[in-house]
């Protein structure tokens, strides 16, 4: 079978980072090389846009509380065991809220998972955080992400031909918490970056102005993200850059305790926060920032915020973890900072002051993620793994 025809179903779709991004630019890459591609995901401004004559993109009921992915289930299964019938190929993006995938699939369909956290790693490292940083929100997620979450996680991988990790540290975590049910199924496809779009929008010199001062953290509002470290950073930073100034592009669960927080240290005249952004604002943004802070505690796979702020040559410090390690090295591609505020604000600290280190960073970040992380060529892998499954068919 030269072209299956491919549903994808995901909770998300759009914006920048994370699983909608994911859904988006893998959905929009398939169809522009002739494969017909369905998405079934929420409601979504991106998804009103991208429809073409290979894309279709079916937006279903969702609710805007906690815990989306399980309610995004259970409002959709009938509809779902309705339209998922005809397909060869049926993509579950991430268990969270494509869990039902496994429950509705038939014999002669071929079903893929994409691993892009492993909940039992992400719940123990969010425990490891500082309780004050916690919102409540978070803890219910993370309880459920331990119970539930795992057992959907379990469901979907037996169920599946073959599952996608998006990053070496995600498919070593899923083998130690899923064992043979996963083992001689994944496959890793990093994360990436489709550099045609990259282009297109760097074409339109989207950009704000900037400063050596100017920083940018973007992404969910979760304590995960590393905010609160941040922020306790930019506090440090402030007796000697007065007029140093984040950006905080993203809403979640924490968006008021963050709030309290910049009070609290006395940094409000410092912190703009800008809640959720259209892409081509946040782009905007994103171009216009000096420097990119992405203090993640955790990310299941490789955190494409990273690699969005690399591809358009920004100077990205991180986290010391294997999952950052797998994209950034050291004084090469970006900073790697220990998790905790001192070392992150000296971080910040060198790239403020050294303008050539800035340039050098970004310049070498732009060249890695287009070699090793450019999605215009990891999206042939997708479509070999998809007309091989559909072979067995």
């Amino acid at each position: 079978m030269n072209k299956p025809s491919v549903a994808l179903v995901s909770l998300e779709f759009g914006n920048v980072g994370g699983v909608g991004s994911y859904t988006q630019d893998l959905a929009c890459l398939l169809s522009e090389r002739k494969f017909s591609t369905t998405v079934f995901c929420g409601k979504s401004h991106e998804a009103e846009k991208q429809s073409n004559e290979y894309l279709t993109i079916v937006q279903l009921p969702m609710l805007d509380v906690p815990l989306r992915g399980y309610w995004f289930q259970i409002l959709n299964y009938s509809s779902l065991v309705q339209r998922l019938h005809d397909f060869d190929i049926i993509h579950a993006i991430s268990p969270h809220s494509s869990a039902l995938c496994a429950l509705i699939k038939h014999e002669h369909q071929r079903m893929i998972t994409t691993i892009h956290n492993v909940p039992i790693f992400s719940a123990k490292k969010f425990f490891d955080t500082p309780p004050s940083d916690w919102a409540v929100k978070d803890v219910i997620s993370h309880l459920m992400e331990i119970s539930v979450g795992w057992k959907l996680s379990a469901l979907c991988y037996s169920k599946s031909e073959r599952i996608v990790c998006v990053s070496e540290t995600a498919r070593q975590q899923a083998k130690l918490a899923f064992g043979k049910v996963v083992n001689d199924k994944t496959t890793v496809i990093p994360n990436g970056v489709p550099f045609g779009i990259v282009g297109r929008e760097q074409h339109e010199n989207l950009r704000e102005g900037d400063t050596e001062e100017s920083l940018l953290f973007y992404g969910r509002l979760v304590t995960l993200k590393g905010i609160p470290l941040l922020l306790r950073s930019i506090a440090l930073l402030r007796s000697k850059f007065p007029k140093i100034k984040l950006t905080v592009a993203g809403s979640g669960p924490l968006a008021d305790k963050l709030q309290m927080l910049s009070r609290k240290l006395g940094i409000v005249d410092n912190i703009d926060f800008r809640g959720y952004m259209s892409r081509r604002d946040l782009m905007t943004v994103v171009n216009g920032s000096s420097i990119v802070v992405l203090p993640s505690y955790h990310e299941g796979g490789l955190g494409l915020a990273v690699l969005e702020a690399m591809a358009r040559g920004k100077p990205v410090v991180a986290l010391d973890y294997p999952f950052m390690r797998e994209v950034i090295k050291n004084f090469e591609t970006g900073l790697l900072a220990l998790p905790d505020e001192t070392d992150l604000a000296r971080k910040i600290e060198l790239l403020i002051e050294d303008e050539d280190l800035r340039a050098k960073l970004g310049r070498n970040a732009r060249n890695r993620v287009y070699q090793d992380f450019n999605l215009d060529k990891l999206i042939e892998r997708y479509i070999t793994l998809y007309r091989s499954l559909a072979e067995q068919l």
